[in-house]
């Protein structure tokens, strides 16, 4: 089943998130098994949202890219709120939106 992962980093910013996604490997594209992918800026903070086609695919992500990325970085891994997807429709945003 698929789920949707929220993540929200204390004081983080959008050079952070640059450098998680460097370090992660991903680039301008969506890990594998992700179906979509969001981050912006929260009172405090930035936010991570993403949707994943099932746990285990997320879990994969988490294992072998994101948390390699918080140690070389020297950061604390993120807290996760995790929740089944009943749904998830993407529409035009699959094909990207980079806001300058």
């Amino acid at each position: 089943m698929a789920v949707i992962i929220t993540a929200q980093i204390a004081g983080g910013a959008a050079e952070s998130d640059v450098a998680m996604v460097r370090e992660t490997g991903i680039g301008g594209q969506i890990p594998a098994g992700a179906l979509f992918w969001a981050t912006g800026p929260i009172p405090g903070g930035w936010q991570v949202v993403s949707g994943w086609e099932s746990m285990e695919a997320f879990q994969r992500f988490q294992r072998e890219r994101l948390q390699p990325a918080f140690a070389k970085l020297g950061r604390q891994p993120t807290s996760f709120a995790i929740w089944e997807a009943a749904s998830i429709r993407a529409g035009a945003l699959a094909q990207g939106i980079t806001k300058p």
